[in-house]
Protein backbone atom coordinates (compact mmCIF):
# COMPACT_ATOMS: atom_id res chain seq x y z
CA UNK A 1 0.00 0.00 0.00
CA UNK A 2 1.52 3.28 -1.07
CA UNK A 3 0.78 6.17 1.16
CA UNK A 4 0.76 9.91 -0.26
CA UNK A 5 0.03 13.30 1.29
CA UNK A 6 -1.99 15.54 -0.94
CA UNK A 7 -2.35 18.59 1.70
CA UNK A 8 -4.37 19.24 4.15
CA UNK A 9 -5.52 16.29 5.76
CA UNK A 10 -6.06 15.15 2.46
CA UNK A 11 -4.12 11.65 1.62
CA UNK A 12 -4.20 8.79 -1.12
CA UNK A 13 -3.94 5.19 0.23
CA UNK A 14 -3.33 3.16 -2.99
CA UNK A 15 -4.00 -0.46 -2.79
CA UNK A 16 -3.78 -3.11 -5.65
CA UNK A 17 -7.09 -2.99 -6.31
CA UNK A 18 -8.62 0.19 -5.01
CA UNK A 19 -7.97 4.18 -3.81
CA UNK A 20 -8.60 5.87 -0.87
CA UNK A 21 -8.48 9.55 -0.23
CA UNK A 22 -8.86 11.49 2.70
CA UNK A 23 -11.00 14.70 3.75
CA UNK A 24 -10.55 16.16 0.22
CA UNK A 25 -12.16 19.32 1.42
CA UNK A 26 -8.98 20.14 3.38
CA UNK A 27 -6.26 19.47 0.41
CA UNK A 28 -6.11 23.00 -0.77
CA UNK A 29 -7.15 21.84 -4.23
CA UNK A 30 -9.85 24.10 -5.93
CA UNK A 31 -10.55 21.96 -9.21
CA UNK A 32 -11.60 18.88 -8.71
CA UNK A 33 -10.13 17.31 -11.90
CA UNK A 34 -6.83 18.21 -9.90
CA UNK A 35 -7.35 15.32 -6.67
CA UNK A 36 -6.48 12.56 -7.04
CA UNK A 37 -8.70 9.52 -8.95
CA UNK A 38 -10.16 7.80 -5.98
CA UNK A 39 -12.86 4.55 -5.39
CA UNK A 40 -13.61 5.97 -1.50
CA UNK A 41 -13.69 9.22 -0.31
CA UNK A 42 -13.95 9.92 3.27
CA UNK A 43 -15.25 13.32 5.02
CA UNK A 44 -14.12 13.93 8.64
CA UNK A 45 -16.21 16.73 9.25
CA UNK A 46 -19.78 16.21 9.11
CA UNK A 47 -20.56 19.80 8.50
CA UNK A 48 -18.08 20.33 5.39
CA UNK A 49 -19.58 19.59 1.84
CA UNK A 50 -17.37 16.90 0.89
CA UNK A 51 -19.61 16.51 -2.74
CA UNK A 52 -17.67 20.04 -3.98
CA UNK A 53 -14.51 18.29 -3.98
CA UNK A 54 -15.09 14.68 -4.54
CA UNK A 55 -12.95 12.93 -7.36
CA UNK A 56 -14.86 11.39 -10.39
CA UNK A 57 -13.39 7.81 -11.32
CA UNK A 58 -12.26 7.71 -14.58
CA UNK A 59 -14.91 8.50 -17.33
CA UNK A 60 -14.59 4.91 -18.79
CA UNK A 61 -16.23 3.36 -16.17
CA UNK A 62 -18.82 6.02 -15.50
CA UNK A 63 -18.95 6.00 -11.59
CA UNK A 64 -18.05 8.26 -9.33
CA UNK A 65 -16.29 7.85 -5.38
CA UNK A 66 -17.98 6.19 -2.55
CA UNK A 67 -18.37 8.51 -0.01
CA UNK A 68 -18.36 7.88 3.69
CA UNK A 69 -19.07 10.89 5.54
CA UNK A 70 -19.60 9.48 9.43
CA UNK A 71 -19.76 6.66 11.56
CA UNK A 72 -20.17 3.58 9.92
CA UNK A 73 -18.48 0.51 8.49
CA UNK A 74 -18.15 0.71 5.17
CA UNK A 75 -16.74 -1.93 2.30
CA UNK A 76 -16.06 -0.77 -1.03
CA UNK A 77 -13.68 -2.14 -3.95
CA UNK A 78 -12.48 -4.70 -1.39
CA UNK A 79 -11.40 -1.66 1.13
CA UNK A 80 -12.87 -2.08 4.73
CA UNK A 81 -14.05 1.05 6.72
CA UNK A 82 -15.24 2.03 9.61
CA UNK A 83 -15.91 5.31 11.18
CA UNK A 84 -16.57 6.77 15.04
CA UNK A 85 -17.34 9.62 16.37
CA UNK A 86 -14.74 11.85 17.68
CA UNK A 87 -14.94 12.68 21.59
CA UNK A 88 -15.87 15.72 22.89
CA UNK A 89 -16.59 18.19 20.24
CA UNK A 90 -19.83 20.45 20.94
CA UNK A 91 -19.48 22.71 18.35
CA UNK A 92 -17.30 20.63 15.60
CA UNK A 93 -18.95 17.18 14.50
CA UNK A 94 -15.83 14.90 13.36
CA UNK A 95 -15.43 11.34 12.45
CA UNK A 96 -12.12 8.96 13.02
CA UNK A 97 -11.48 6.51 10.41
CA UNK A 98 -9.94 3.34 10.31
CA UNK A 99 -9.44 1.48 6.32
CA UNK A 100 -7.83 -1.77 5.89
CA UNK A 101 -5.99 -1.82 2.68
CA UNK A 102 -4.27 -4.87 1.54
CA UNK A 103 -4.18 -5.99 4.95
CA UNK A 104 -2.92 -2.53 6.57
CA UNK A 105 -4.63 -1.24 8.98
CA UNK A 106 -4.39 2.73 8.42
CA UNK A 107 -5.76 5.14 11.21
CA UNK A 108 -6.89 8.78 10.23
CA UNK A 109 -7.12 10.85 13.22
CA UNK A 110 -8.00 14.72 12.36
CA UNK A 111 -7.34 17.42 14.62
CA UNK A 112 -9.02 16.62 18.15
CA UNK A 113 -9.95 19.09 20.89
CA UNK A 114 -10.79 16.39 23.42
CA UNK A 115 -8.58 13.35 24.53
CA UNK A 116 -9.92 9.88 23.33
CA UNK A 117 -11.16 7.56 26.27
CA UNK A 118 -9.74 3.94 25.84
CA UNK A 119 -13.10 2.81 24.75
CA UNK A 120 -12.88 4.53 21.89
CA UNK A 121 -9.32 3.46 21.13
CA UNK A 122 -10.68 -0.10 21.53
CA UNK A 123 -13.31 0.94 18.78
CA UNK A 124 -10.57 1.96 16.27
CA UNK A 125 -8.75 -0.99 16.82
CA UNK A 126 -5.28 -1.86 16.09
CA UNK A 127 -3.82 0.40 13.87
CA UNK A 128 -0.54 0.08 12.14
CA UNK A 129 -0.25 2.99 10.15
CA UNK A 130 -1.78 6.58 11.63
CA UNK A 131 -2.38 10.29 9.95
CA UNK A 132 -2.79 12.20 12.54
CA UNK A 133 -3.44 15.52 12.81
CA UNK A 134 -1.49 18.34 15.13
CA UNK A 135 -2.90 22.31 15.27
CA UNK A 136 -1.73 24.91 17.61
CA UNK A 137 -4.54 26.95 19.68
CA UNK A 138 -5.86 26.01 22.88
CA UNK A 139 -9.14 24.46 20.87
CA UNK A 140 -6.84 21.18 20.26
CA UNK A 141 -4.60 19.06 21.92
CA UNK A 142 -1.37 20.62 22.60
CA UNK A 143 1.95 18.41 21.24
CA UNK A 144 2.47 16.73 24.63
CA UNK A 145 -1.40 15.21 24.88
CA UNK A 146 -0.59 14.44 20.94
CA UNK A 147 2.45 12.38 21.72
CA UNK A 148 0.18 10.62 24.72
CA UNK A 149 -2.25 10.00 22.43
CA UNK A 150 -0.07 8.22 19.73
CA UNK A 151 1.62 6.05 22.75
CA UNK A 152 -1.65 5.02 23.91
CA UNK A 153 -2.52 3.71 20.19
CA UNK A 154 0.58 1.99 19.85
CA UNK A 155 0.70 2.53 15.50
CA UNK A 156 3.83 0.70 13.78
CA UNK A 157 4.43 4.21 12.08
CA UNK A 158 3.13 7.45 12.75
CA UNK A 159 3.22 10.50 10.29
CA UNK A 160 1.91 13.64 12.00
CA UNK A 161 0.88 16.28 9.59
CA UNK A 162 -1.03 19.60 10.18
CA UNK A 163 -2.46 22.99 8.12
CA UNK A 164 0.51 24.62 9.48
CA UNK A 165 3.62 26.25 7.42
CA UNK A 166 5.54 23.07 6.28
CA UNK A 167 8.65 24.99 5.76
CA UNK A 168 8.34 26.45 9.78
CA UNK A 169 10.22 24.61 12.09
CA UNK A 170 7.96 25.29 14.80
CA UNK A 171 4.96 24.23 13.65
CA UNK A 172 2.89 22.02 15.55
CA UNK A 173 3.11 19.05 13.92
CA UNK A 174 6.69 18.86 13.06
CA UNK A 175 7.29 19.49 16.62
CA UNK A 176 5.25 16.43 17.63
CA UNK A 177 7.59 14.66 14.95
CA UNK A 178 10.71 16.18 16.31
CA UNK A 179 9.79 14.94 20.05
CA UNK A 180 8.40 11.35 18.81
CA UNK A 181 11.58 10.52 16.62
CA UNK A 182 14.56 12.06 18.60
CA UNK A 183 15.29 14.51 15.80
CA UNK A 184 13.92 16.04 12.71
CA UNK A 185 12.91 13.10 10.78
CA UNK A 186 13.31 14.01 6.62
CA UNK A 187 10.23 14.07 4.53
CA UNK A 188 9.91 11.64 1.98
CA UNK A 189 7.66 12.10 -1.12
CA UNK A 190 5.73 8.97 -0.21
CA UNK A 191 5.08 5.79 2.15
CA UNK A 192 5.30 2.41 0.83
CA UNK A 193 3.66 -0.03 3.98
CA UNK A 194 3.90 -4.14 3.64
CA UNK A 195 2.03 -5.79 6.77
CA UNK A 196 4.72 -8.31 6.35
CA UNK A 197 7.27 -5.49 7.13
CA UNK A 198 6.15 -3.12 9.27
CA UNK A 199 8.75 -1.62 11.75
CA UNK A 200 8.83 -2.20 15.77
CA UNK A 201 9.21 0.05 18.12
CA UNK A 202 7.50 2.93 15.94
CA UNK A 203 8.91 4.70 13.20
CA UNK A 204 8.28 8.60 12.51
CA UNK A 205 7.43 9.65 9.36
CA UNK A 206 7.28 12.70 7.65
CA UNK A 207 5.23 13.48 3.97
CA UNK A 208 6.09 16.02 1.38
CA UNK A 209 3.28 17.41 -0.13
CA UNK A 210 2.13 16.51 -3.38
CA UNK A 211 0.86 19.70 -4.95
Amino acid sequence: MDVTWVGGGCFRLRGRDATVLTDPHTSGIKQRSALPKADVVTSSDLDADPGTSVPQRRTDRALTAYVADGPGEYEVAGVYVHGVPAPGQADRRTTLFTFDVDGVSVGHVPELSSVPVDALLDELGTIHVLLIGVRGGDEFLSPDQIIKTVSRIEPNIVIPYGVEDAASPEASWRLVARELHGADPVADGNLNANRRQLPDPVDVRLLERRN
